[in-house]
């Protein structure tokens, strides 16, 4: 049961970390097509 706990942990840990990353990929695009256009 605590391995079970540990790894939802860190999968949640993950998706957080991965969409986090999402955002500042996204936010860079945005900024880089503004200095384009």
């Amino acid at each position: 049961m605590q391995y079970l706990m540990l790894s939802v942990n860190i999968c949640c840990y993950f998706a957080r970390f991965l969409s986090g990353m999402d955002l500042m990929i996204a936010a860079q695009m945005h900024v880089f097509r503004a200095i384009i256009a």
